[in-house]
Parts: C-alpha cells; sequence; structure tokens
C-alpha cells in the first residue's frame, strides 16, 4: 500500500506571521532610506553653499569689495546676480546684462523666470520650480540663499548691508571679526505664502539678505513704500531658529529643512552647520563683522 505524499506549503496563519514580518522590516528600513536621502540632500546643499561662498571671495579678490546690489545699475539687482560668472554662468549674466542696458523693466528680466541650481537646496522642494510672489503675483525664480545683513535690518552691521541705509561697499578689511568668524551668507526655505525669496531683483528686503533677529513689522515705518508688504503679516520679532513653511513670519529668518541646524557660509568661504540650539548671542555675534564679542572654534 502506498504511503500519501505529504503536503508541501505555508498555512494561513505562516503566511500572515511571514507577511507582518516584512511589514516590520520595511517600517524599520524606510526611516534609515529617508535618513540616508536627506543626508545626502544635506551634503548637496552644504557643497552649494561653499560654491556660492567661493565666489563671494572670488569677486571680493577682482573688484576690492563684497558683491551688492547697489551696482552700476542701482538696485535692480541683487548680489546673486553679480556672481553668475564665479558660478560658470556667464552666458546668463551676459542675457541680463543686456536687459539691464536697455533699460527693460526689472520684473520681466530673463532672470526672474530661470531657475538657477546653484542657488537652491536639493532639501527644500519649493525652490525647484517658479514660485508666486503672495502679494504682487508676480512670478520669479527663487533662491534658498541669502546674504547675512547683520543682527537686523536697522543695524545693517553685517556683510550684506542693506544698500538703502549703508551708502557703501563692505571690504573684507572691514571685517575685524576675522572671515572665519563672520558669517557671509544662510539658508532660508520659500515660504507657502512667499513675500520674498527671489536671486535676481525685487524690491522687497529680506530677497538678498536678512539679519539673525528682526522685528519685519517695524520696517514699515521706516520705509512705507519699500518695506510695506512685510506688514501683512504683523511678524513682530523672528530670530534664527526652527521655521514652519507654512508660518510667513519664517521667511524673514535663516533656518532650513535639515534635521538641527542650517547651514552657513563664513566669509572665508567656509561653511558651517549651526545648530538651532546655538546661543542666541553667539549667533549674532557671528552674524556681525566688527562685533569683537566672540571666536569660532
Amino acid at each position: 500500500m502506498k504511503k500519501p505524499r505529504s503536503q508541501s506549503g505555508f498555512t494561513m496563519v505562516e503566511l500572515l506571521v511571514c507577511i507582518g514580518l516584512i511589514a516590520i522590516l520595511v517600517s524599520l528600513l524606510l526611516p534609515a532610506v529617508q535618513y540616508a536621502r536627506e543626508a545626502s540632500r544635506r551634503i548637496s546643499c552644504n557643497n552649494k553653499l561653499r560654491q556660492v561662498g567661493i565666489a563671494v571671495v572670488a569677486f571680493h579678490d577682482r573688484h576690492r569689495f563684497v558683491p551688492s546690489s547697489d551696482s552700476e545699475y542701482g538696485q535692480l539687482v541683487h548680489w546673486h546676480f553679480q556672481i553668475l560668472d564665479d558660478l560658470e554662468l556667464r552666458p546668463l549674466k551676459s542675457l541680463i546684462d543686456s536687459e539691464l542696458e536697455r533699460r527693460v523693466n526689472w520684473d520681466v528680466f530673463t532672470g526672474r523666470s530661470t531657475l538657477v541650481s546653484a542657488f537652491s537646496c536639493p532639501s527644500d522642494s519649493a525652490c525647484q520650480e517658479i514660485v508666486m510672489q503672495h502679494y504682487t503675483k508676480l512670478l520669479f525664480a527663487p533662491s534658498n540663499y541669502v546674504g547675512v545683513v547683520g543682527r537686523s535690518f536697522e543695524r545693517s552691521d553685517g556683510l550684506f548691508p542693506d544698500v538703502v541705509r549703508v551708502q557703501k561697499k563692505v571690504r573684507f578689511s572691514d571685517v575685524l571679526d576675522g572671515l572665519s568668524n563672520t558669517f557671509a551668507v544662510c539658508e532660508r526655505p520659500i515660504a507657502k505664502q512667499p513675500l520674498v525669496g527671489s536671486w535676481l531683483s525685487s524690491q522687497e528686503y529680506g530677497s538678498q539678505a536678512i539679519g539673525s533677529e528682526e522685528t519685519p513689522s517695524g520696517w514699515r515705518r521706516t520705509y512705507s513704500a519699500y518695506f510695506s508688504i512685510a506688514n501683512l503679516f504683523n511678524c513682530d520679532s523672528v530670530q534664527f531658529g526652527r521655521g514652519d513653511v507654512r508660518n510667513p513670519c519664517d521667511q524673514f529668518h535663516g533656518w532650513s529643512h535639515h534635521a538641527g541646524g542650517a547651514n552657513f557660509v563664513r566669509a572665508d568661504g567656509s561653511t558651517m552647520l549651526t545648530s538651532f540650539d546655538t546661543n542666541r548671542e553667539v549667533v549674532n555675534a557671528l552674524c556681525t563683522i566688527a562685533g569683537h564679542d566672540y571666536v569660532a572654534d
């Protein structure tokens, strides 16, 4: 008499256990993958900022002053435009130069709708596409990287002071704290309701440089025509720290989507990831050019 052949395969219980184990392994793996991807984006962002810092240094070496919006064309363009040559974007700069010479209106410059990868952080998806300004409804190509005006617009004691208030070009010889102890450029994500962020041109403070601690609502009292839109959201006080793109006031201070901190470029072209928990006075000191009150490690 023949023996019956044994049945091979999984029971329903065994199958459910296998599916459960696979689900657990996937749930454990996904955070690690996301962490690795964000670490890669942060490194890429840091490298881009380093290139911007090197471009600022190269511009200063040629012209003996830090790039400024107060150029031969007045305040029609930001400092970002001045370093395009050093970022190997000479064709774009030449095209915009020709438009400036022909007195093309600033809000239709070619560069206002030209995305520049060198000015965008991979961790901010909003900076990968054209943005509509919340108040004027004008479209613009954004930038995550802004100059450091100092502690505030009112003080303008940093490497990129507001040219309306400070009628001079800053030189490295003016940086009494030392180039390695002075922040030049920082990160700032694009807000859901953007008032600032254009890399080429605008008429709003906060697009080309911001301070470590600001009172945006007070800008209107200083230059009502120039800064009136900053009062839309009644942002009484902002400072470097964690932010949220849904909070429109956070677009007026430095922060990033990176876990724990934001990248800064020092005046010597080197970069530094600054923790959001860094002492407020330390950040303020690093944002000035002549504070004499802090020396970085």
